[in-house]
């Protein structure tokens, strides 16, 4: 039942903060409407970009958002998967930045079942693991192994394109 998917956890740094002490004064609790828009317009940023984004039937990618994290995931047989998981991160990261945000997150593979209604693996625990435990500041790490796998079968197999990191719209 598990599928082999690359997977990004990605959590919006001082998220928290920006609810509880800038979106509301808490002396007075009157909404800061000015800082509720911003988190608001980084919200509806995910939620359009990524949660709705519109793919190909047959794109494997899925999204799920829950308060201040993200979770992006391809199947690792998707054509360019992880050329498109580093895309759409480094778009989010600039996003993020747009609206005055930091984000931290981790990319991994393994194990995962992503759909719309659930999220759960071995992948899923050591994305977040590595997110929470290791990046330590605003960036986004990749794990070593996913980095091996791509060389091994870019070496292995150069008419395959599962791994590969260049851009789809390289010409051959």
């Amino acid at each position: 039942m598990y599928e082999e998917r690359i997977v990004a956890f990605v959590d919006v740094l001082g998220f928290k903060n920006e609810i509880e002490k800038k979106t509301v004064n808490p002396s007075v609790g009157v909404e800061n409407e000015e800082e509720t828009e911003r988190v608001y317009d980084f919200i509806s940023l995910l939620n359009k970009d990524f949660v709705k984004r519109n793919t190909s039937d047959d794109s494997t990618y899925r999204v799920s958002q829950f308060s201040d994290s993200l979770v992006i995931s391809y199947s690792v047989s998707e054509k360019a998967s992880v050329f498109w998981i580093l895309m759409s991160l480094l778009y989010l990261h600039l996003g993020a930045i747009y609206h005055g945000l930091l984000i931290r997150g981790a990319v991994t593979f393994g194990k995962l079942i992503h759909d719309d209604e659930h999220l759960f693996g071995p992948a899923m625990d050591e994305a977040y693991k590595m997110e929470s435990e290791i990046a330590n500041f605003p960036r986004i790490i990749v794990n070593q192994k996913l980095i091996e796998a791509v060389r091994i079968i870019n070496s292995k197999y150069p008419d395959k394109e599962f791994y590969k990191l260049q851009s789809p719209y390289t010409k051959e």
